[in-house]
This record gives structure tokens, sequence and C-alpha cells, in this order.
């Protein structure tokens, strides 16, 4: 880590680093659209802001959608739709980009942070191979913006405290407030720069032109983000949402904080990331020789930190110290999610990509002391060469042969939907326009990202989430699709095929992707008793329910048909409680198995509930209990009036023995 001003020359910094983008891109640009298989929730989420942004004209300081996203690389996503389209290739191939310039970067930062060319070179080749690396250079998320905006704002930072360049502090400042238009996790980055730059505030003799430097830089970087952090005052939700669903407490069951923090540290070489879409499970970071050698590296920094004579290399020590230990946080705190997280903890890179080299260099000292040969700079050409070479070819194995190979990954990655919106848009525009169908898809979610992104058809999609319900139009065929992580429910079975068999269609791996159900009329339904009707909209025509035990689910089929389309933007979701005679209430479901936004006049809905019969309920004789049900609005509680045969109220429930 000492000074070097010519570790093999510049020509042969550039001839390795060309190398070493080299394989970086051949690792991440190769059948983009094919591997990872299908377009997962999220990222198909990221396709539609990039679409704002590129195609609609979106300009937002922050995204409040899907959870809230920070818009950097959403606005580098959009550009590429705007030249290339709106494609799954143009969101992946941004990635990629960013990928292969953190590539660069870390080289960059190498030079400026450590000013050792050899070092640099060995960080940017193992990032340059890294399989964690790879894997989410080829995933069309936001998080891989964060690492790249780090690396180039700390290499600026440093370069201008070196040599006093202010032009330099500036731009640090402004790709530092750039990097809290990244990810969430870069919220710490700024905790992690104020403890790893005190070292120049220590020294009197510079501490006056340090502590100018750094105003300038703290001020240019709250300038920089000062759009951002006003509209989080202005919206305080939009900042603690994600927060608030990961951090400790945020649910009641989860790991202890201490056990969390095992894990997290644990990822670095012994247990890694347990999920499939970000790793092939258990895999650490790092293996038992690279992580060895970041374990050397990272007790060489602690007790060298002293030695070195300038402020600026104390500083960068300290920051290398401290960033497995700050970035490690956004996993390890996330106590209520999958832990150690992958994705949560690429804010370690690329520092942590310096540590292995730094805990080299003494071995390789070691060996030119004792035998003369080979010289320093010759051994890290080798080593380079076959961490570039060997490393990159078992990569390449690894990622392509192993992991995309995965037969649960592609449903996993919401494979069954992506190939679901091709195949629908490939029916509908081969039949007639007046012998289309209704179309009705199951999903796990409502109004699914993939099928958005997808899918030409999607505004004609009709949604089952959950599937708790389902529909028959009022006129005309119906189509039902079942995609294998929403499969058809056997309580709906003998209506779905009331007319045959479904479809079955199947990946070329013989995976089932999804079922397709064809209905031309109206099949049998359970008899109609006496409607009751709920503020016009909708009226309730039957109920059937089957026997259950306490410690059971007591199955409740309910009958609607929707008699007026509901204002813009109605929420009516269905209630079902369990009560005694007395009035007590033993159980209770709300659901939304069919939103309110999507009902016609005609349409008949069959509703799915399976309502709890808690444990050491009496047994239900002499009609001990009662259904109350009903709709209601799930934002503001109010109940769907229910309404007489004259159209008066007549209460806000339903109560039927």
């Amino acid at each position: 880590m000492t000074r070097q001003t010519r570790p093999g020359g510049r020509h042969y910094a550039l001839a390795f680093m060309t190398l070493a983008l080299l394989v970086a891109a051949v690792l991440r640009l190769p059948q983009l659209t094919e591997i990872p298989p299908g377009v997962h929730y999220d990222e198909a989420a990221y396709g539609l802001n990039a679409g704002d942004i590129g195609l609609r004209g979106d300009r937002p300081i922050f995204i409040p959608s899907f959870t809230g996203r920070e818009p950097l690389f959403l606005y580098a996503a959009g550009g590429m739709a705007a030249a290339l389209g709106n494609s799954l290739f143009a969101l992946r191939l941004t990635a990629a980009f960013f990928g292969l310039l953190t590539v660069a970067a870390t080289y960059r930062l190498g030079r400026e942070m450590l000013a050792d060319r050899r070092i640099a070179l060995l960080a940017a080749a193992l990032l340059a191979v890294s399989f964690w690396h790879v894997l989410f250079s080829r995933l069309g998320f936001r998080v891989i913006s964060q690492p790249l905006l780090m690396a180039l704002a700390v290499a600026a930072l440093f370069r201008g405290l070196r040599g006093g360049r202010w032009p330099w502090l500036w731009l640090a400042g402004l790709l530092i407030g750039l990097t809290a238009y990244t990810y969430l996790a870069a919220r710490l980055f700024p905790v992690l720069l104020a403890f790893a730059l005190l070292p120049l505030l220590l020294d009197p003799r510079t501490r006056a032109l340090r502590a100018r430097q750094l105003l300038l830089v703290a001020l240019v970087a709250f300038l920089t983000a000062l759009p951002l952090l006003a509209y989080f005052a202005a919206h305080p939700d939009a900042f603690w949402v994600r927060i608030g669903q990961v951090a400790p407490g945020a649910a009641d069951e989860g790991l202890s904080l201490t056990e969390s923090l095992l894990r997290a540290f644990g990822m670095f070489f012994l247990a890694g990331d347990p999920y499939l879409r970000f790793n092939l499970p258990g895999r650490p970071l790092f293996t038992f020789i690279t992580g060895g050698l970041l374990l050397v590296g990272w007790l060489l920094c602690l007790l060298r930190y002293r030695r070195f004579p300038w402020d600026w290399q104390r500083a960068a020590v300290l920051l290398l110290l401290l960033a497995p230990l700050v970035m490690i946080l956004p996993t390890a705190l996330a106590t209520s999610e999958i832990v150690p997280s992958n994705l949560r903890a690429l804010g370690l890179i690329p520092f942590i990509f310096f540590l292995p080299p730094i805990g080299l260099m003494p071995l390789l000292r070691g060996v030119e002391r004792r035998f003369g040969r080979p010289p320093l700079t010759h051994a890290v050409s080798l080593i380079v060469l076959f961490v570039l070479l060997g490393g990159g070819t078992y990569t390449q194995y690894l990622y392509f042969n192993r992991w995309a190979t995965q037969p649960d990954l592609l449903l996993v990655n919401d494979g069954d939907l992506t190939a679901a919106a091709a195949w629908l848009d490939d029916t509908l525009a081969a039949a007639p326009l007046a012998e289309r169908p209704t179309v009705y898809v199951a999903a796990v979610h409502y109004r699914h990202p993939t099928m958005a992104f997808l899918s030409a058809n999607y505004d004609a999609v009709k949604w089952l989430p959950g599937s708790h319900a389902l529909v028959f139009p009022a006129a005309g065929p119906a189509l039902y699709l079942y995609p294998a992580n929403s499969p058809a429910p056997s309580w709906a079975l003998p209506w779905l095929e009331a007319e045959g068999p479904p479809e079955v269609i199947t990946a070329d791996n013989g995976t089932e992707l999804f079922r397709v159900y064809r209905l031309s009329a109206l099949p049998a339904l359970p008899a109609e008793a006496e409607s009751a009707d709920f503020g016009g909209l909708i009226a309730l025509n039957a109920i059937a329910t089957e026997p259950a035990a306490a410690g059971e689910s007591l199955p409740v089929t309910l009958r609607w048909t929707v008699t007026a389309a509901p204002p813009p933007g109605a929420a009516w979701s269905t209630f079902v409680h369990l009560e005694d005679t007395s009035g007590h209430r033993w159980s209770q479901i709300d659901q939304d198995g069919y939103p309110a936004e999507q009902w016609q006049p005609g349409e008949v809905i069959l509703e799915r509930i399976d309502l709890p019969a808690p444990p050491g309920m009496p047994p239900g004789q002499n009609g001990l209990y009662r259904l109350r049900l009903g709709r209601f609005d799930p934002a503001t509680g109010d109940r769907l009036p229910r309404l007489d045969a004259a159209g008066a109220f007549a209460g806000d429930s339903l109560l039927s023995d």
C-alpha cells in the first residue's frame, strides 16, 4: 500500500485493464434476455418505471410506487428505452453497462485512494469475475448503480485531497449527493465517509485546510441531494416505508439482531445468501482463499493504520476498515427478511475487493525477498492473468451452467407469467376482435407488473389475485390463465373444467408454466337464494358452506352478481364474520378476490373464503353460529349499505344462519 509511481507502467495497466473489461463484458453481455430466465415482479416494475421516464415524460425525484425507488438508474434505463425501445434487453443492458463501468471505476479508485496500480488491478480483476457482481450486472435492478457512484465519488474525493484540487472536491460532493439517488442502502454511505475522513481533521497543521475542503464536499453533496431531501420532508412515509418493513421489530417473527449480524458477516466466506434469485443458495461471496486474504488484508489495515505518514492515506485505510462494518448493516439489520442478502450487501462493492489484494501483497513481497524471483510486478501480472482467465472461466461455469440451469429458477423469477404474457399476445392477435374472450389471469399480486411490462394486451386482462374468486362474464366466452405460481384452486375446478380439461403449457425443460381454461357459456352454478343488495352495486345471491370442526377452516362459497359499475377508484372488499347467537365474534376474514374497479354489470363472482374455526369452539348445534357478511372499503372501514326491495337502508351487513 505504498505509493507506486511506476508499478509496471501505464501501458502495463492499460493492457491488463483492457483484458479485465473484455472478460467482464463476456460475462455480462451475452444472452441478456434469456439468462436469467423470466422477468420477476421487481424487474418488470423497474421496466415500467423506465418507460415512464424515457417514453412518457415522467421526471420524478423519487418514485413512491412499489415501496419507493430512487431514480438514478431508472433515468439511465429510460434513456436506453428511448433509444432501443422499452424492452427487457434495454433494461438489462443498462445494468450491464453500470457493471462494466464499476469494474473500470474500481481500478481508478485504487489508484486514487491507495496509489498502487498493482492493488488496483487485482481488485478490478476480482470484481470483473465476481459471480456476485456478474449476477446483478445482468438484472435490471437499481442497486447496481450504487457501487459505481460510490467508487466514482471516493476516487474524486481522494484525487482532490491528495493534490488539493478544488474542482475534484466539487465533483466528489456532486457524486456523493447523486449516490443518494441510487438505492436505499446508500443512505449509510455518508456515515461511512464521515467516520473514515476523521483523520483529516486530527493534524493541527492541516486542519483548517482540510475542514474547508470537507465543508465544500459536504455542501455540494447536500445541495445535490436537496431535492430528494425536500421530497422526503414533504412525504416522510416515503422515507420510512421500506425501512419499516425490514428493520428489527418490523415483524413478530424474525431473527434476533445477534443472529442476523452473525449470518451477515458469515456471508463473506462461510454461508451466503440462500435465495436462488440472487445466488447459488448458500454460496459465500468469496472462496476460502480470497476470503482468507480478505481477512488478512483487513487485519493488516488495522495493524498498519498509524504507520502511514499522510492524513489521506490514513483516511483511505480507515475507510477500508470501516466499509465491511458499515455497509453490511443493510442486510444485517433486515431481520424480518432473508439474511444474508446479496442484494442489500451490494454497497460493500467495490471497497471489499481491495482487501484480498492488500492481504496478498506481503506474501508476494516475502517470496520475492526469499527467492529473488519472480519480481513482484511479474508475480502480480501472473496472478491477474490467472484471476481473469481462470476465475472468469469458473464464473462463466457457475453462472451459465449451474445457476442459470437451476430447475426452480424459472418459476422463482416469474417465468410462468413471462410465458403467459407472450402466449396471450399471440392468442389474441390470432382471434378476430369480435370473437375475443374475456381474459381472467390469476396471480399472487394484483395487476402483476410482469404482465404489464411484457403484454400488449395488459389493459384487457382482468385479475384474480390470490385465486380467491372465479368470475364469469356477463356474455361471451371466457379464457382463464392460471400460472404455476398461482394454480387453479380445487374448489373452482368443477366450473373451470365444465367444458373440458385445461391446456397445459410447459417450458422446454418440461416445467409446467401455466394452464388455460376456456368457457363458452356460464356453467351450472350454486342455486340462487333470496338476494341481498349491497349499495345497488352488487348482490349476494347464494351462500354455501361445508361442515368444519374446531381447529379447522370453515369453507364458505359466495355467489355475487354485479348489478352496476362502481365509481372509479372504488374498493369494496368482502368481510365474513363467524358469530354466535349472543353476537360474540369467533373469527373473521377480509379479502378482495376480485377488486371492485374491475366489476362490470352482469358479471357473476364465485368467491371462496376459508373462515377459521378456532380451537375450543363449542359444537355448532341448534343454530349456535351465524355468518355476518358484507362489503367494506379497506381504506376507511366504511361498509357498503345493504338495501331492501324498496331501495331503503336495511343495515350494513347480512346475517345468515
